[in-house]
């Protein structure tokens, strides 16, 4: 049996077409038993299709994201150098971003122990309470 509409061959007990996903219904099933295959009206056009790259942009935006929110850059890293495992490019780039991304997560960490450690004791507002 043949689609009716792009005149793709299909089982005769299919209810979907293969090549255009079009529905067929009994009737039609039936009919085409009889009948002669249509001419394919797709013979003459070009068909394009999307091409497919296995680029890895989670490592590259990991790898900014580093520099600037440690820990989003670290978790982005990651998962961009699990898919350069899979075939996907810039797998140095995300361990770039894994390693950047650690390094100040480590040092944006110190600074904020520092800082609060700075406030805590200088802006407290019991220190001259206890302390005079």
């Amino acid at each position: 049996m043949f689609c009716k509409y792009c005149g793709n061959q299909i089982h005769d007990d299919a209810k979907f077409c293969s090549g255009c996903g079009a529905t067929i219904d009994e009737r039609a099933q039936v009919q085409s038993r009889y009948q002669a295959p249509p001419q394919n009206q797709m013979q003459n056009q070009t068909v394009y299709s999307v091409p497919t790259t296995n680029e890895n942009a989670i490592a590259i935006v990991g790898f900014v994201l580093a520099f600037f929110v440690p820990l989003a850059g670290l978790i982005c890293s990651i998962i961009g150098y699990n898919n350069s495992k899979k075939g996907g490019k810039y797998g140095s780039l995300a361990l770039a971003g894994i390693v950047i991304g650690a390094v100040f997560l480590v040092i944006e960490v110190i600074l904020l122990v520092f800082i609060t450690m700075y406030i805590s004791r200088y802006y407290n507002p019991f220190y001259y309470l206890f302390y005079y």
